[in-house]
């Protein structure tokens, strides 16, 4: 989405001063999503090699609201371009060579799109 694109440089700025603080976690998907499941029992991963971490604003009409502390313009923008959103909205950490597999949700109620900030080529770290 272009209003995204135009406020690259925004939530970029609120990513990297994340940096120092917690709240990242691995993606678990629910156990129906993949046959690899979490070594401790919670869900299942969608990736089969490599790491990929997540740090949660929105899931499930859940709001994070230790991590909305930590990202707020970025969380004001989301509410205000998506007031209707289903609340699932965060940002991956994928390490390079992870592999995440095809996967799919259980409805086609969300719509799905990437903003790569860092570590993609044409873009400065």
């Amino acid at each position: 989405m272009k209003s995204f694109e135009e406020n690259f440089d925004l939530i970029k700025a609120e990513l990297l001063n994340l940096r120092s603080k917690k709240g990242f976690q691995p993606y678990r998907g629910p156990s129906w999503t993949s046959k690899i499941k979490a070594s401790d029992g919670i869900g299942a991963l969608s990736h089969d090699s490599g790491e990929w971490n997540v740090f949660y604003l929105f899931l499930h009409e859940m709001k994070f609201t230790e991590n909305c502390k930590l990202m707020p313009k970025t969380v004001e923008f989301i509410e205000k371009l998506m007031p209707r959103q289903y609340y699932h909205a965060f940002l991956s950490a994928v390490n390079p060579g992870t592999h995440i597999m095809k996967h799919n949700g259980p409805t086609n109620k969300k719509l799905r799109f990437h903003l790569p900030l860092i570590g993609v080529k044409g873009r400065s770290p």
